[in-house]
């Protein structure tokens, strides 16, 4: 998967004809943004009104930019049209079709999970900072913009993303590829049933599901579940550096919902150091599901996460913890090998493929697998 990303601020000029352009500077890299995309893409530019929020209105065209194979960068263009009456306006980037043709909200792929085909993207779009119509600065100055994750062909969680290097303020390819599992009716029909199952079981046994995900960064997970099952009270939680950024996208998914979910009534973010004791909010909570996603790249920090998992297990044996994870090195195998040591037994496994890009074959380019465990208590599975 890629990722579009804004290296530069959307910025206002005045043309010769007395008309204004927005302008921009784009590439598309991976979530570790160690390399950029090498196939041609079609970019959707949409304009927007009243930024900030899924509510946005669409003003003016959209135009389509073309990717080359060769770029590193992009620059992008936008002449406002003089009908155009919002004042505070941005920038949304989307992949289109190949031949830009044809509209496409989100342009996503059947690939494989568990010999199951499942919506995933292969170019993940974003919205730029807002501005003034005018302007020569944007109005945002916190170094943040809206990620655009798809959920289905015509929906996107809005995900406020850090445009800095941290690495809890950004959104990573198990993330999406665990958020697509969840909210996509076929995994019914891979091993994921289980998780379903379980969470259906919870639900009919005490009305709800309580669940808890560990180092949310910008809660894309865990705002998925609480999204998707209703039914689900969710404590998010990270390092305090973490709870702005958490809040924000609570607060953006909630205003997206067209239904009466209250998920800002059932969601809840505490800080939570793995190398520090639970706090009494936490510990005091008997979680029906442990989600812990991308959290595995720095195996110096997994023993403290699954000694973290093992303590809130302590008062619900029959807890499932479900594991989601892109392997980039070697090092991150010590995961298996704690989680088994403290009792923790594979119930299942499934294998995403996560999609280069469009006819990727073409080119030669592989796809990424994402691994997506389900763990529970041994002798409880």
């Amino acid at each position: 998967m890629h990722y579009v990303r804004f290296l530069k601020p959307l910025r206002c000029e005045h043309t010769k004809k007395g008309g204004v352009s927005l302008r921009t500077l784009i590439t598309l890299n991976t979530d570790l943004g160690d390399s950029v995309y090498k196939l041609r893409a079609a970019l959707e530019v949409t304009l927007l009104g009243d930024p900030g929020t899924v509510k946005e209105q669409s003003h003016g065209s959209i135009i389509i930019v073309q990717w080359d194979a060769r770029r590193d960068v992009l620059p992008v263009t936008y002449c406002v049209d003089d009908k155009v009456s919002s004042a505070v306006v941005a920038l949304s980037i989307q992949a289109s079709n190949l031949d830009g043709q044809s509209r496409h909200a989100n342009l996503i792929h059947d690939v494989s999970c568990d010999d199951v085909k499942v919506s995933m993207p292969f170019i993940i779009g974003a919205r730029s900072s807002s501005l003034v119509l005018g302007a020569a600065a944007p109005l945002e100055v916190d170094s943040k913009f809206i990620r655009l994750v798809p959920t289905t062909p015509r929906e996107y969680l809005p995900i406020w993303e850090n445009a800095d290097n941290s690495i809890a303020g950004h959104v990573w390819d198990a993330g999406v590829a665990l958020s697509a599992c969840l909210v996509n009716d076929k995994t019914r029909e891979t091993k994921l049933a289980f998780m379903n199952m379980h969470l259906i079981q919870c639900i009919v046994k005490k009305g709800h599901v309580d669940a808890v995900e560990l180092g949310s960064g910008c809660g894309l997970v865990g705002l998925c579940l609480a999204r998707t099952f209703q039914a689900c009270k969710l404590v998010l939680t990270d390092v305090e550096e973490a709870r702005a950024t958490l809040q924000r996208n609570l607060e953006a998914v909630e205003v997206g919902l067209t239904d009466k979910s209250n998920l800002t009534s059932r969601v809840e973010i505490e800080t939570l150091d793995w190398e520090h004791d639970l706090p009494a909010s936490i510990s005091s909570n008997a979680f029906d599901l442990v989600i812990v996603s991308d959290c595995t790249y720095n195996a110096d920090s997994t023993p403290a996460l699954v000694r973290t998992i093992a303590r809130l297990v302590q008062s619900a044996s029959n807890a499932l913890i479900v594991v989601a994870l892109k392997k980039r090195h070697d090092s991150e195998d010590i995961l298996f090998q704690l989680m088994d040591s403290a009792q923790f037994a594979i119930v299942s496994a499934v294998h995403v493929e996560a999609p280069y890009g469009q006819n990727s074959g073409d080119g030669g380019f592989p796809d990424e697998t994402i691994d997506i465990y389900t763990y529970k208590r041994r002798g409880k599975a």
